[in-house]
Formats: structure tokens, C-alpha cells, sequence
């Protein structure tokens, strides 16, 4: 979590998102687990993918 390979991943999903006609993006934020007296931190990036759909049909939306 937050490594450079982890950034090279994230950039080049949503790059091939695009590259296939994708609406991508990633969306920050921050997620906590309690676990008894300890919490867990961590800022994490989601990806989310926005396929139109064709014909009057609907869209695909992938999200990893």
C-alpha cells in the first residue's frame, strides 16, 4: 500500500481503462479497522471504470 509499484499498477490500469474507452478515476480516501483497543489506518485508492453503453442500452461500470 502506497509503493511505487503499487502507483505503476494504479496508473497503468487506469491507462488501459482509457485506452479501451473507459471513463476512469481513481477515488481516494482513508479506511479504519477496530480491533479492540488497536486501529488500523491505511489511505487506500479505488478504481472506477465507467463503460457508456451503446443503442440506448445501459452502461458497465467496473470498479477493483
Amino acid at each position: 500500500m502506497g509503493s511505487r509499484a503499487n502507483a505503476a499498477a494504479r496508473d497503468s490500469l487506469v491507462g488501459a481503462l482509457t485506452a479501451l474507452g473507459g471513463e476512469a478515476r481513481v477515488e481516494r480516501t482513508v479506511g479504519l479497522r477496530a480491533r479492540g483497543r488497536f486501529i488500523r489506518a491505511g489511505n487506500l485508492e479505488n478504481i472506477v471504470a465507467r463503460f457508456p453503453g451503446s443503442a440506448n442500452r445501459r452502461a458497465v461500470m467496473l470498479v477493483a
